[in-house]
């Protein structure tokens, strides 16, 4: 029994705490005393009697677990033999032996030997895990690793299945355009292929899983304070977020000002977030909440100083919760919008949510069940009907149209306000895993790039799906008019965060024609891409190798490049340097919160300007070199002049128009 229950013992401490560095460093003997001071003893049960194991059995297993965790929870001798996974669905068949005393004593084991951040991470993750495994096997049955076998199994077949045959009697040209053909055919499956890896890896989580832990520990610290010092005015940019969410709203049938009103009153309404989890949104709360659904850096290691500050930055700038909330009234009104209809025939339902809920496999004999489902009305004259209440119908058709309308839910609220993809992400990262070269490598080039490339993906793939018709046209067309409008408006809002005026608009100005075009681009889900890549940064010199190898490379060449070595090189030269001011706008620009939209402006005015103009006395020429370039390239000046400590007037709404 002792083998089991050492088995028992290692989930536990691995699936918790994972620290098995942290044990090795304090060893065998201060790990085993830590957990004989924090382990209730009476709770331990021996699995031969179900009573309390005695202490002689108890120091065995103990003394077993400690050195598995040691050896790296590795089992049994060393061996040349073949060792196998066990299949998911036995994964988790394991029964709790560990009982601490209490909540600090988890705390205090978590300190010693975990890499949690916290009681509610770890509480988090093992449900993320927990639904992750569930749905794997829902759909992959339950080993999924010998399904995915078996698919790619099939896949490396269906060359010679599909391959042309030229004929009898073909000639050298017809043989040379089969063998083309079957080429052709052979490598499209051959990206199919890799491309079912790849997204495997992805929702299987094992492109997650670090190969060395400090340097993916590293890469990720890295990349989290690029982002506690580059994102705090996403929010900003995501001011076309209410666009996506309206489009996705009619391409629905939904009522839009409906969603609108809903998404408007929530956002005053305090406890919001709270109420929509009340009404099934629970684990979209809950990871919003507990920051594990980032929308723009979607950074898979979430532990230490760095990804705390990374994560206050984005809730700070009320870009957390400015995505919960719209996801949650988009979601809500769906459910409100159900339960309004739901005595309505199924034939003669608008045609648009008709359509919406055909798309997921409802049907009439669905429809039915739903109308015969009594809705939950938690306020007077607000009705909801959550797939929580389809269910308690408890008969196989209720349960099954409850997943059709969740997943009718869940999905649709993705397309309305963009998160992380699985499918691009799969595209971005491949297999590729943190803690390796090629792995923080790709997570670098990726950063900021998965919520832009998902945007093109998803709302790209949804016009073309079916061809265009007059409808799909009509709605891209009216989604992209919409993005630009308010892409313009973010891009406005950008230019009074910095201290100048808003860019003009009038298309008969080369300037306004711009204008426009960065509107475009702004409104076309690359708004955070931009400002890191093709503005803030190539402010400071960044070439545009470094622009494209992404934030990492940028800071590197923005460090490195524009302040160290051009100041040395400079002193080289004899010629005066700036290095005192240099360093001072280097640390500002890399501070945490730096970046935050509402705060910005301030720090670098009454803050890093007057620092410089104290240091560095060639200061006044830098400001004036940057109001130029602000003229010359945009037309555009500043209403609160870089080195004034308090701005000479209010912002020229009248530029947009070209005055």
């Amino acid at each position: 029994m002792i083998p089991q229950r050492t088995a028992l013992f290692l989930l536990e401490i691995r699936a918790e705490f994972g620290g098995e560095n942290k044990v090795r460093a304090l060893g065998a003997e201060r790990v085993k005393a830590l957990i004989r001071e924090h382990i209730d003893r009476n709770d331990v049960k021996d699995c031969a009697t179900g009573e309390r194991m005695n202490d002689a059995r108890f120091e065995i297993m103990l003394n077993d677990i400690v050195n598995d965790a040691i050896a790296g929870f590795i089992e049994g001798q060393p061996s040349g033999a073949a060792r196998g996974r066990r299949m998911l669905a036995n994964s988790r068949d394991f029964s709790r032996v560990l009982s601490w005393k209490s909540a600090e004593s988890w705390i205090a084991i978590a300190e010693a030997i975990g890499t949690h951040a916290s009681p509610y991470e770890a509480m988090m993750g093992h449900i993320a895990s927990m639904a992750n495994d569930t749905a794997m096997m829902r759909i992959l049955g339950p080993n999924p690793e010998a399904t995915k076998r078996f698919m790619l199994d099939l896949l490396d077949r269906e060359a010679g299945r599909l391959a042309l045959a030229a004929g009898a009697g073909a000639g050298k040209g017809e043989l040379a355009a089969a063998t083309k053909a079957s080429r052709a055919t052979e490598a499209r499956i051959r990206v199919e292929r890799r491309m079912t890896e790849n997204l495997y890896a992805e929702v299987s989580g094992a492109n997650r899983v670090p190969v060395s832990m400090t340097l993916a520990q590293g890469g990720a610290d890295v990349r989290h304070w690029l982002s506690a010092t580059q994102l705090g005015s996403a929010m900003i940019s995501s001011l076309t977020d209410p666009v996506t969410m309206a489009m996705t709203s009619r391409f629905n049938g939904l009522p839009v000002m409906n969603v609108v009103r809903r998404a408007t009153a929530m956002m005053g309404e305090r406890g919001s977030e709270i109420f929509a989890a009340q009404q099934g949104l629970v684990l979209d709360t809950l990871a919003h909440t507990a920051g594990a659904s980032d929308k723009i850096l979607g950074e898979s290691i979430r532990t230490g100083f760095a990804a705390k500050l990374s994560s206050a930055n984005i809730r700070v700038s009320g870009l957390r919760r400015w995505t919960s909330v719209l996801r949650s009234a988009f979601a809500l009104e769906m459910m409100a919008h159900i339960a309004r209809e739901r005595a309505t025939p199924f034939g003669q339902l608008e045609g648009m949510f008709r359509q919406a809920l055909e798309r997921y496999g409802i049907g009439e004999s669905d429809w039915k069940t739903i109308a015969e489902t009594i809705p939950h009305e938690p306020r007077e004259n607000a009705s909801f009907l959550r797939p929580a209440d389809i269910a308690e119908g408890n008969t196989p058709a209720h349960r099954a149209t409850a997943e059709k309308v969740s997943r009718l839910v869940n999905t649709e609220m993705d397309y309305a306000v963009i998160e992380g993809d699985p499918v691009t992400r799969a595209m971005l990262l491949g297999q590729s895993q943190p803690g390796t070269a090629g792995g923080e490598l790709r997570r670098s080039l990726a950063m900021y790039r998965s919520f832009p490339a998902t945007f093109v993906a998803m709302h790209f793939a949804r016009a073309v799906a079916r061809g265009w018709d007059g409808s799909r046209l009509g709605h891209a067309a009216l989604t992209f008019a919409a993005m630009t409008v308010f892409g313009a408006l973010a891009m406005q809002a950008k230019e009074i965060a910095a201290g100048r005026d808003p860019l003009s608009l009038d298309p008969i100005e080369a300037n306004g024609a711009r204008g426009w075009a960065k509107a475009i681009v702004q409104g076309g889900g690359l708004g955070v891409f931009g400002d890191v890549f093709f503005v803030d940064q190539t402010r400071y010199g960044n070439t545009w190798a470094a622009t494209i190898a992404g934030p990492v490379a940028g800071a590197v060449e923005s460090v490195l490049g524009d302040f160290v070595i051009k100041n040395i090189q400079q002193a080289g030269k004899g010629r005066d340097t700036h290095f005192l001011g240099d360093a001072l706008y280097t640390l500002g620009r890399y501070t945490p919160g730096s970046s935050l939209w509402f705060a910005r402006l301030a720090f670098n005015r009454v803050g890093l300007d007057q620092a410089a103009l104290m240091a560095d006395p060639r200061t006044r020429e830098r400001f004036a070199r940057i109001e130029q370039t602000a003229a010359k390239d945009w037309g555009s000046h500043y209403w609160w002049r870089p080195g004034r400590i308090s701005p000479e007037r209010a912002p020229e709404l009248g530029a947009i128009a070209g005055r």
